[in-house]
């Protein structure tokens, strides 16, 4: 009787799991569509780009706490020590979009709206790694 319960609890476990990766999977995926929605209507594009980065922003935390949530501590542990490396990855790349959006502005090569490019990149950079990490969810 105790495996029973112990099985049906596994199940459930396991299902809720699933749900939560499947929602997840859905919010990048809804978050991702708006973003193209909004630079199609809105004349402010930059200020499209900069929201769909602040979105992607605040959801890489929760993908990374379903993630430890479902390993063991030393898969934990290598998992931090990941995030640390892509995080000194990510300011590395976001300090050279900066520099090369300041440069590109200053020499007139692009104008302000260009600012858009810089937003767009450095969130893809972000959803990149929410994709990869959403893959190891999943599995």
């Amino acid at each position: 009787m105790r495996r029973f319960f112990l099985l049906i609890f596994i199940f459930f476990c396991v299902a809720i799991q699933q749900q939560a990766h499947a929602q997840l999977s859905k919010s990048v995926e809804a978050i991702e569509v708006l973003h193209k929605d909004c630079l199609r209507i809105k004349p402010d594009s930059s200020g499209c780009s900069k929201q769909f980065l602040t979105q992607v922003d605040s959801i890489l935390p929760i993908v990374l706490e379903q993630l430890k949530a479902q390993l063991f501590s030393d898969e934990k542990t290598a998992l931090i020590q990941d995030q640390v490396s892509w995080g000194k990855k990510k300011g590395e790349f976001f300090k050279i979009q900066d520099e090369t959006f300041k440069y590109n502005l200053q020499e007139g090569i692009w104008k302000k709206d260009m600012i858009r490019i810089t937003y767009q990149q450095k969130a893809e950079f972000i959803l990149k790694r929410i994709k990869v990490l959403l893959k190891r969810l999943k599995e």
